[in-house]
């Protein structure tokens, strides 16, 4: 899976390969975000259907008034659109960039992000049943037999079936060529956004569909119109614009949702219930989602603390909890913008082969961070798993699961540069995100660290020498 961002923010360009484990690292201002927003923004709209139906999808949809049924080989007729459908659905999301980023539409004129999935076929051994309803009549039958590669569609002779518009019944087959096809190919995203401590706090109060209409409807009365119920809808579609990026609001109502998130249990919290264990670790306690909103619980204790009540990294850290024990799954992307937010060195470290173990467990990781604790925690990792077996007696002395170790095939690091341009006596940089090599057996490197830590070590030689002298100037 693969992403293609072109003057967009302060990136000029990048070409980012989603990996099992991602890593961006840079400067502030460096375009981190900008490039993390545009990955997840795609790949959440496109899983809200926010997007043109496949156009195999309409052709079916115009010819089943007269068929009644049609049958398509999902291998043969659709997999070979794939370019051409992700590249339509590219043109199409960029003229939705600023829905993501809830900025000016002048800012996205020239930006482009284009997406290309993973290279796989689709599995399609598991038989497939399903009825579309609307009401208590059916619209639409869907079904495939085991081991087959033939998608049959059915349109019941019905007063509701005949009534549903071409492009309403092509949404309907499209999000069938989705979970059957496409959903193998792009993974289901979930992001932890920067503001995400902010989210965890202010979260009910932060309605954005409430606010939106109120404000709407502020307006009207302003001018007389408070009434005109048309004239209400009318505004509020035609100024139905966030003043929050997408991952934002997602991170408002993921927390808002959280009494309904906990009756679930994620794929994940059943097959690995020791990273659970290794999360409560970092948090020293539990979370608990009432009615009456979220409380933390500290680990032996009994005292039931609110957000504003708890420490920055309980706040820091709700979302990543929920989401381990009630959504991810293997084959999800799990975006943290970084992770280190408000985490003390020692949890950074243990957050860190957290996140190693979810990516062992099945789960992609995406991460951007500032954290040189992070980076030398998954080099620790990544030696670690190079030195195999030899390693192993030390490697429990020290307490590190296999499980916990890195292959470094699996990674990839991304750092935020500045270029000289290809075209003779231009001298403006070029801003971009460079892909680092990363060594088995010496990990990451990450020159805007480095060049601090051996900036502070510097100093901190030539401060002890002075002091050194000052203190023979003394005695002499």
């Amino acid at each position: 899976m693969k992403f293609r961002i072109e003057n967009l923010g302060r990136l000029n360009e990048a070409e980012l390969e989603i990996a099992d484990l991602t890593v961006v690292c840079g400067e502030n201002n460096s375009g981190k975000t900008y490039a993390t927003y545009a990955v997840y923004g795609f790949l959440r709209m496109w899983a809200q259907s926010s997007m043109a139906p496949h156009p195999v999808a309409i052709q079916i949809a115009r010819a089943l008034p007269q068929t009644g049924v049609h049958s398509i080989d999902l291998k043969k007729e659709l997999l070979p659109t794939a370019k051409e459908y992700f590249d339509a659905l590219s043109e199409q999301y960029n003229a939705q960039l600023v829905r993501v980023f809830a900025s000016r539409d002048e800012y996205f004129e020239h930006s482009k992000v284009h997406f290309t999935p993973d290279e796989i076929v689709p599995d399609f051994t598991e038989e497939f049943t399903r009825s579309v309803k609307i009401g208590s009549s059916t619209a639409l039958i869907f079904s495939k037999e085991a081991n087959s590669t033939i998608l049959e569609i059915t349109r019941p002779s019905s007063p509701v079936s005949k009534n549903i518009p071409t492009f309403a019944m092509g949404r309907l087959i499209d999000d069938m060529f989705r979970k059957l096809v496409w959903s193998q190919m792009v993974p289901e995203v979930h992001i932890s956004s920067t503001e995400r401590t902010g989210a965890a706090v202010f979260h009910r109060s932060l309605n954005f569909a409430r606010d939106k209409a109120l404000d709407t409807l502020a307006q009207l009365e302003a001018t007389g119109q408070n009434h005109d119920s048309e004239a209400f809808l009318n505004k509020l579609f035609q100024e139905n614009r966030s003043d929050y990026p997408l991952p934002v609001q997602d991170n408002v109502k993921l927390l808002g949702n959280l009494e309904s998130l906990s009756k679930n249990t994620s794929r994940i919290a059943v097959a690995h219930p020791e990273i659970l264990v290794a999360f409560d670790e970092i948090v020293g306690g539990s979370y608990r989602s009432t009615k009456e909103g979220v409380y933390y619980v500290p680990k032996g204790s009994k005292a039931k603390l609110t957000m504003a009540e708890s420490s920055s990294v309980v706040r820091s850290l709700l979302d990543f909890s929920f989401y381990l024990r009630h959504v991810l799954k293997p084959g999800d992307l799990l975006i943290m913008d970084e992770p280190e937010m408000s985490l003390h060195p020692r949890n950074q470290r243990l957050l860190t082969r957290l996140l190693a173990r979810l990516v062992n467990a099945g789960v992609r990781i995406f991460i951007t961070t500032h954290s040189d604790y992070i980076i030398r925690e998954l080099n620790a990792l990544l030696v670690m798993k190079s030195l195999g077996e030899s390693f192993a007696s030390e490697r429990e002395r020290l307490k590190y699961a296999p499980e916990e170790l890195l292959e470094a095939s699996r990674m990839r690091l991304y750092t935020a540069c500045d270029r000289k341009p290809d075209v003779k006596g231009s001298r403006k940089l070029i801003h971009c995100l460079e892909n680092q090599e990363i060594d088995p057996r010496t990990g990451m490197g990450v020159d805007s660290f480095d060049d601090q830590i051996e900036s502070l070590n510097e100093l901190q030689e030539i401060l002890i020498e002075a002091m050194n002298e000052q203190e023979e100037a003394d005695v002499n």
